[in-house]
């Protein structure tokens, strides 16, 4: 079932218009920027999206001249760790999969437990803001084992890929997912 949601989802998500994908980005971006209800600390956790996921670009330029230390995921032995970014410096290079992280031989890899938020791509996501993501299981791994808000996990999706599902035994639920309408917050008491 999930998989097949995981299919449907990610059509959908490629066929948004382009243009429609940069500007809802962008204002998933500035929701979190001029939101009050987040304390995202100094080090954050972010991705570069792929494909056609939330473009993170405009969200991790704006961290970055804010002062923030910006952290890329790195694979390493089937979990995801963090190696620190400067857009002026890092070395990018192509992981197994296709997608751009920091060169391993330049930078320091950190666990997830040390930043203070992580931003997590989402294929889709439920009512209690459980992800669907990619289906490596690569965030459920590498955070699992971690207290539920350290760090703070929020995603990143498009309003239309909110869906009705029931999550695994291994999904690591998130704080609040952030689209382009506003910030959905978990509500404790579900």
């Amino acid at each position: 079932m999930k998989n097949d949601l995981r299919i449907a989802l990610k059509e959908k998500r490629a066929r948004m218009p382009p243009l429609k994908r940069r500007r809802d980005s962008k204002k998933i971006a500035l929701n979190i920027l001029h939101s009050p209800e987040l304390n995202l600390g100094t080090k954050i956790g972010l991705y570069f999206a792929s494909k056609s996921e939330v473009n993170t670009k405009y969200l991790i330029t704006a961290l970055v001249d804010q002062g923030k230390k910006i952290f890329l995921p790195v694979v390493k032995e089937e979990k995801i760790f963090f190696a620190e970014y400067d857009p002026r410096i890092t070395t990018m290079t192509k992981n197994r999969y296709g997608i751009s992280e920091p060169s391993k031989k330049d930078t320091i890899i950190v666990s997830p437990a040390s930043l203070d938020t992580a931003f997590f791509p989402i294929v889709g996501y439920n009512g209690n803001l459980h992800r669907i993501g990619m289906g490596g299981g690569f965030y459920d791994r590498s955070f699992k084992a971690l207290k539920e808000k350290s760090p703070i996990r929020i995603g990143l999706a498009f309003s239309f890929q909110q869906i009705s599902f029931e999550p695994e035994r291994h999904d690591v639920p998130l704080l609040a997912i952030c689209t382009e309408d506003g910030i959905i917050f978990r509500n404790e008491n579900k």
